[in-house]
Formats: structure tokens, sequence, C-alpha cells
């Protein structure tokens, strides 16, 4: 599957590729290589265009880079995630926002983690 999802990048076919790369993501995620995972899902979203699954694929590769040791190269999916769901009314902001904020609090960034925190919250109630 990851050969065949390989082709079709180098060929240019970044949407139909996109599914293929989501399920090997998930597959990568499951045996625990999360920096492919991460990789996988930065291709799966370059091919869609879905917003709800941007949203999903973006969230996903937050996670991703978070479990493999690159909480700081989450940050930028998963606030590019949060803003499209924001204009797009998806119901996952807070779980977006959740782990927005657990990316900066790994970094250092308490401040930005606690803002994340605070808004999710907010949503929430």
């Amino acid at each position: 599957m990851i050969e065949h999802a390989r082709h079709l990048l180098a060929a240019g076919c970044s949407s139909e590729a996109a599914p293929l790369c989501a399920e090997a993501a998930q597959m990568a995620s499951r045996a625990g290589s999360f920096a492919e995972a991460a990789a996988l899902y930065a291709h799966a979203v370059a091919g869609v265009d879905d917003p709800a699954e941007r949203c999903r694929l973006l969230y996903e590769r937050g996670r991703m880079l978070v479990a493999s040791g690159a909480p700081a190269s989450a940050i930028e999916p998963l606030e590019e995630g949060v803003a499209l769901a924001e204009v797009d009314q998806i119901s996952a902001v807070p779980k977006f926002l959740v782990a927005l904020g657990a990316a900066h609090w790994l970094v250092g960034n308490h401040q930005a983690s606690f803002a994340a925190y605070e808004r999710a919250r907010a949503l929430l109630e």
C-alpha cells in the first residue's frame, strides 16, 4: 500500500494518494512508527480538500509529531486544524485545542498551553 501511495505521489496524484497515505499512516501509528505516520499524514493532508477530513488528518499529524518527540513541529498543523475547524464549525475544536495545549506545554510555552486549554474549556461549557 505504501509503495502504491509513493508511486501516486511521484506521479503528482496527491488526491488519489491521500486515502492510501492516511491508511498507511494509521498502520504505522499502530506499529509505533510515529515519525513515519506523521510524514504519511502530511502527504494525506496535501491531497484532501474536504474541511472535516483535512482537520482530522491535521489533528492526527500533530498527535504523531508529539508522539515521535517533535512537539514543536506539531504546533503548526494543530493550529491550522483549529483555525479550519473554527471556520467550518467542526465540533472537534476542543479536542484540537487540548492537543495544541499539550504541544505548547511540551516545548515550554506554558502561557500558550494555558490559553489553548482555556479556549477548549470555554467551548465545552
